[in-house]
């Protein structure tokens, strides 16, 4: 149990890891836009950072207490790992 659980904290800092390369991405793409739609693309760019912040913060925020706690950080974190499709 103990090592599937730190595979999967892995595989979610992966991700947060692949998240933080698509915003620098994101950043550079934006910096080409024009000025109405960088306006709103920078915005989506604020929400994402801070999106990526918040999982970076839970996931060094947790400690193994059991399976019922694993069980509620993943629950909790399932719906964060993932992207507006305008990425």
């Amino acid at each position: 149990m103990i090592s599937l659980i730190y595979r999967l904290i892995f595989v979610i800092w992966n991700f947060i890891t692949a998240q933080e390369e698509r915003i620098a991405e994101f950043k550079a793409r934006i910096a080409k836009e024009k000025k109405e739609n960088k306006d709103d693309y920078e915005t989506m760019l604020v929400e994402l950072e801070k999106k990526n912040s918040e999982l970076k913060k839970k996931l060094a925020e947790f400690k193994d207490d059991g399976h019922y706690k694993w069980v509620s950080f993943k629950t909790e974190f399932d719906p964060d790992l993932s992207l507006p499709k305008k990425i």
